[in-house]
């Protein structure tokens, strides 16, 4: 595994097995109000062009230099089947009505395009275009 970020490499045990690979859940994904929810489009493209965003949660800023790109990559080259985990609305203190929950549904659709869409898809394409 090929860390471009810091140059670094991660060499797996040969006995290890992984079937699912989970990212981005949980409170990182919430976030403690929705407007500082992880918002995996923002985390494509070349990291140091990532605005990266407020960890609110925790109290700190991320770069999100492991963006849902360099997670499938991973999952990928560990064997594994990636998980994702995406923001359903909530928050730890707000919530969209469901009047206004297409935007979620869309961002979603969006992420499992963007993961297996075709390479002529809108978010396939843009896959297919960071070469992979």
């Amino acid at each position: 595994l090929y860390n471009e970020r810091n140059d670094s490499f991660a060499l797996p045990s040969s006995n290890l097995q992984l079937y699912y690979l989970l990212w981005n859940c949980g409170c990182f994904v919430e976030g403690e109000w929705l407007r500082n929810a992880f918002r995996w489009k923002e985390s494509i493209g070349p990291w140091e062009e990532r605005a990266g965003h407020f960890g609110d949660v925790w109290m700190y800023w991320t770069d999100d230099g492991l963006g849902y790109y360099e997670f499938l990559q991973l999952a990928e080259d560990l064997g594994a089947v990636p998980v994702w985990v995406v923001n359903n609305g909530i928050s730890h203190n707000d919530q969209a009505a469901t009047s206004s929950i297409m935007p979620f549904v869309q961002e979603m659709l969006d992420s499992i395009e963007f993961a297996r869409g075709s390479p002529n898809s809108t978010w396939g394409s843009l896959r297919t275009g960071t070469a992979h």
